[in-house]
């Protein structure tokens, strides 16, 4: 894979970083108007961002990847896109609960409070895990332009960080399916 400019990868990272804000202010925008499909974009964007941010680690690790071998730089890939792959799959699975139970949503009068609790933990906790993605590309990046192979005084916390996130985000994500189940099926 040929070398790309540096300069790409700062752009590359800007415009994940402009993702996740439009993103940001779309979902809050939904929390106050039922504006329909809003969660459905809201999630769609940071599932754009991600795939951005992995194009951007695809490209950081394989910058040596003559003088590395193929398996090594395939535990590096491995490696740098593994927090981006459980985002995205719980991304995915948001999207899809807001594509099969979207429209049953904007069509209630009143939400029930579980809904909005969940959807909110949700949304939080996902936020949690992309500020410690982007800390973690944010010194990829770093290391790729400048060498510092420093490491944040924080960066100790950002893998238990990343993992309760996940965990309390998966976990909510499945409770959000079976309240939108329970709403399908019992009205």
């Amino acid at each position: 894979m040929a070398n790309f400019p540096s300069f790409r990868f700062r752009t590359m990272f800007n415009s994940m970083k402009v993702l996740m804000w439009v993103s940001m202010i779309v979902y809050f925008i939904s929390r106050l108007t039922k504006i329909r499909n809003s969660e459905f974009y809201s999630y769609g964007t940071l599932l754009g961002s991600i795939i951005v941010s992995m194009v951007l680690l695809l490209g950081l690790s394989t910058k040596n990847a003559k003088q590395d071998g193929v398996i090594s730089m395939l535990m590096k890939i491995i490696r740098q896109s593994s927090p981006g792959l459980i985002l995205s799959v719980q991304l995915i699975i948001m999207i899809v609960i807001y594509s099969l139970y979207g429209e049953k949503i904007y069509d209630m009068e009143s939400l029930p409070t579980e809904y909005n609790i969940f959807n909110n933990i949700i949304f939080v906790f996902i936020l949690l895990q992309l500020f410690v993605y982007n800390k973690f590309i944010s010194s990829a990046l770093k290391k790729f332009e400048s060498g510092d192979n420093g490491q944040s005084k924080w960066a100790g916390l950002y893998i238990p960080l990343f993992i309760l996130g996940g965990v309390i985000s998966s976990g909510s994500i499945l409770k959000l399916w079976v309240i939108m189940s329970k709403l399908l099926t019992d009205g």
